[in-house]
């Protein structure tokens, strides 16, 4: 008699399984299992229904051999498993199953040990009181294997019809040894039980969907959560929590590579004046379209942050100061943006900026206060201009 749990031996493979093959055995047993991290999970997983199929092949031999089973008997149903695990596995790792719907032919896998159920019910007469268990058994495996409730259906009809086959063969060939009665129960429990497993399926899924809505909704959420908690929600640029992290990971980076960068503090120019003249609006629509103007001029790996009030920050990795230099003042040339500019006196933003490179053996903080002293530099230099700290 098979054992029941090779009727699930390819249930459905999650991303999660596939995820967690261990790297180190990619180059191992690719004969047998193949390079693929997905299919290997499928075909290893074929191949423990192999193993199962192997140790009901065991247990027929041995009931062979203490005159329990049939030869003939034992035979056919040995036959019918190692064909379908041979179809199976080569299906698989020849990556044909890729071209289904479902690569690991869940389904199919079910259905073919539900047929070893019933041809051990059909052929082994002393199974049969098992056979209506290990048959619920399975159709409940096919739930727990997110088949659909059609397909759950699909199932139970076929477990159903190769039942009915199965007592139509063993009636009309060994009615002496066929309990009729007993028979027809098992029948008719077989088909009162049909419904409630494909309501049960349809409710399974109704909560799988359910669950999984809530999954995305989480997940999102949680992305939501941390561009809030990196993002600056005037501007849209990175914030200050979120640029220290990115510098610290530069400066050892640059401590392990030598491979150093340049920090620009930039400074919007008399921006309280701003706000008291033309109103907090004009200010904010002002710090909006300086951080713009910089996202869309630095390029990749350069970033831009809010340093804090009418202050940015710019990380400029891998770039000298003669770099960095010439994208600054083209930056600067190239921004214009006038505030107050339905009334009488309106006004043309400007910015300064305090330029320093990291240097060998420097600490992270003493960049940043060089670059902060080169713009207080810039401003006592009548602002509007680019001042470069001292090496």
């Amino acid at each position: 008699m098979p054992s029941p749990e090779a009727i699930v031996s390819n249930a459905q493979v999650s991303t999660a399984a596939a995820n967690q093959v261990d790297v180190r055995d990619a180059g191992q047993l690719a004969w047998l299992l193949g390079r693929d991290p997905k299919q290997r999970v499928r075909v290893r997983r074929t191949l423990v229904a192999g193993l199962i199929y192997l140790g009901g092949a065991l247990f027929l031999a041995g009931g062979v051999h203490e005159g329990l089973v049939e030869r003939t008997s034992a035979i056919l149903l040995v036959a019918y498993e190692s064909l379908g695990f041979g179809f199976f596995y080569l299906a698989i790792r020849s990556e044909f199953s890729l071209r289904c719907m479902d690569p690991s032919l869940t389904m199919l896998q079910i259905i073919h040990g539900l047929g070893a159920v019933v041809m051990s019910y059909s052929l082994i007469p002393g199974a049969r009181s098992l056979t209506l268990p290990l048959l619920s058994l399975a159709l409940t495996f096919a739930l727990l294997s997110r088949l659909s409730p059609r397909q759950t259906m699909i199932c139970g009809l076929s477990a159903t019809a190769m039942l009915v086959l199965a007592f139509a063969h063993a009636y009309l060939l060994r009615a002496a040894t066929v309990d009729v009665m007993q028979e027809s129960i098992n029948l008719i429990m077989a088909a009162l039980s049909l419904p409630v497993f494909a309501s049960v399926s349809r409710q399974v899924k109704e909560w799988r969907d359910r669950l999984d809505q809530q999954k995305d909704h989480l997940v999102k959420l949680i992305g939501d959560l941390r561009e809030l908690a990196t993002r600056d929600e005037l501007t849209g640029v990175v914030n200050r929590r979120s640029i220290n992290a990115t510098m610290l990971e530069e400066y050892l980076r640059f401590k392990r590579h030598g491979r150093s960068f340049c920090l620009a503090m930039v400074d919007v120019d008399h921006f309280k004046r701003v706000n008291d003249d033309f109103g907090h609006y004009e200010g904010d629509r002002a710090l909006m379209a300086l951080a713009t103007h910089a996202i869309k001029f630095v390029k990749r790996p350069d970033q831009v942050a809010r340093w804090g009030g009418e202050e940015f920050l710019i990380l400029m990795p891998e770039c000298d100061l003669l770099q960095a230099q010439r994208t600054l003042e083209d930056m600067k040339a190239t921004f214009s943006f006038l505030v107050g500019d339905g009334t009488a006196s309106p006004r043309n933003v400007t910015f300064s900026v305090g330029l320093a490179q990291c240097l060998a053996g420097e600490a992270l903080a003493g960049v940043q206060s060089r670059a902060d002293s080169a713009l207080y530099q810039a401003k006592a230099q009548g602002r509007n201009c680019i001042c470069v700290a001292a090496l």
